[in-house]
């Protein structure tokens, strides 16, 4: 299963988009200059109600390697992204 469109998403797409075991999570905030919390908790919901819906399959979310930037230096954007694996940790 894919979520997404975009070219993470398309390039899992051939392998994965029919495979109830594997979940690709590629959607969410595509623009790392966001500061709505509006569109990082649209996010959020979409990705939890991901993972409930396909409980028992292999999680693939991307983050950002920005999560291990200096604490100064985090936008909301990054900071929003090194919440995300919160969600996905109880699957493990």
């Amino acid at each position: 299963m894919i979520v997404g469109n975009g070219m993470l998403a398309n390039a899992f797409s051939e392998r994965y988009k029919n495979d109830p075991d594997v979940l690709i999570f590629a959607s969410g905030v595509s623009n790392s200059q966001e500061t709505l919390a509006s569109a990082f908790q649209r996010e959020k919901d979409m990705l939890s109600t991901t993972i409930n819906s396909f409980k028992g399959s292999h999680l693939v979310y991307f983050g950002s390697c920005g999560v291990t930037n200096k604490p100064e230096t985090l936008s909301p954007y990054i900071l929003d992204n090194g919440r995300k694996p919160d969600l996905a940790m109880p699957r493990v």
